[in-house]
């Protein structure tokens, strides 16, 4: 018995299993080369597809900013009208006023005129209250529609009233005549309703 040790068998590699690798090598070359090549056309196509939704997104916001401004106006428009409305159903129902006269004085001689002038805006009525320390007349005249009424009617004088007459647009006087034998004082309050 030999004590020499053995040698391995040695493995050669022939050309045909070299050709193999080779071309399972190509093979897995090739399939990676066509599963790259495909992604790559699968990712440029969702590159154009986000650039195209990045685009309709702006769009959007930008229609977005328009229609808000747009929204806004609408609603300072709105509520304007709105407060328009509250004005004129107040002008409809006569609840808006206006003092004329706040405990007014007017001192008359004998015969002596005065006169209390208010331009509403709209027609509407006057409510008045007066005390005088002797007997008068009174007139209210538009000119603009040439209208002149008399209180309580012509030819008769009162010391103390309190009444409404209907007035116009336009400037109206509140005519006061005093007595033909003496001096007045004549104390007012004057509240046009429009």
């Amino acid at each position: 018995m030999s004590t020499e040790p053995r040698s391995k068998p040695q493995r050669t590699v022939g050309f045909g299993s070299f050709l193999v690798i080779l071309i399972a090598l190509v093979l897995v070359i090739a399939f990676a080369g066509y599963i790259y090549y495909t992604d790559m056309e699968r990712y440029n196509t969702l590159q154009q597809g986000y650039t195209q939704q990045g685009q309709v997104i702006a769009s959007l916001n930008s229609n977005l900013s328009v229609l808000a401004s747009q929204y806004e106006a609408l609603a300072s428009n709105f509520s304007t009208l709105q407060n328009q409305y509250r004005e004129l159903q107040l002008i409809v129902n006569l609840q808006k006023n206006q003092t004329i006269a706040s405990n007014r004085v007017i001192y008359l001689v004998a015969n002596g005129y005065d006169s209390i002038d208010f331009e509403p805006p709209h027609a509407g009525y006057i409510q008045v209250q007066i005390t005088a320390t002797a007997p008068i007349s009174l007139l209210l005249t538009n000119y603009k529609y040439g209208i002149t009424l008399d209180y309580p009617v012509a030819g008769t004088t009162f010391s103390s009233a309190s009444f409404k007459l209907p007035v116009l647009d336009g400037m109206n006087y509140l005519q006061f005549f005093g007595p033909s034998s003496s001096s007045v004082s004549i104390t007012i309050n004057a509240t046009l309703f429009y």
